[in-house]
């Protein structure tokens, strides 16, 4: 269509002889240019506002949602120390899956200390992990799990493993909540 325009210009089909057909023929190929910027631009805009929009629709869904590791009566953690995926997946908007990362929870049961790692199975869009605590050996961990979209925008979720000791005080009641 534009390019149309271009052509159909009659200050432009045919060749300059003279300074002033020069000055037209410039002026009017600098005007069609600046059109198609303008149009590029338009184009370009629009495009980052429904990758926008499709980012905002865009959801984690975790399974499980995360796990407790309980001791039993005596205060002793479950031996063999017992691990526990938990898979991140990202939807878009459409209800595709366009991420996904598994991370491993391991209980040390000595200690009822958890580690978490990663498992090496991500796919689709780069995710990033971090942990709270940081050095995530600890009796509750939690995992926050990052996706970036191209645009930059970003979309976070969290899962966590806790192990909690029966025995100890502050675990728990001895009494009430329907006990």
């Amino acid at each position: 269509m534009a390019l149309d325009r271009f052509l159909k210009n009659g200050r432009i089909q045919r060749f300059p002889k003279t300074q002033a057909d020069w000055t037209h023929f410039i002026n009017e190929t600098a005007k069609w240019i600046a059109s198609q910027e303008l149009f590029s631009t338009a184009q370009t805009d629009i495009t980052t506002a429904q990758t926008s929009a499709d980012n905002a629709g865009a959801y984690w869904v975790n399974s499980p949602s995360g796990q407790v590791w309980n001791t039993d009566t005596a205060g002793a953690h479950e031996v063999g120390n017992p691990t526990q995926d938990i898979l991140f997946t990202l939807y878009d908007n459409s209800g595709a899956a366009i991420a996904t990362t598994t991370l491993k929870g391991t209980m040390t049961s000595a200690t009822g200390a958890i580690t978490i790692t990663t498992t090496g199975t991500d796919t689709g869009l780069t995710t990033t992990q971090t942990f709270d605590p940081a050095t995530n050996a600890d009796v509750s961990v939690k995992a926050n799990v990052t996706a970036t979209f191209a645009d930059g925008s970003q979309i976070v979720t969290s899962a966590g493993w806790s192990s909690v000791d029966e025995t100890a005080a502050g675990g728990t009641p001895a009494s009430g909540g329907g006990k």
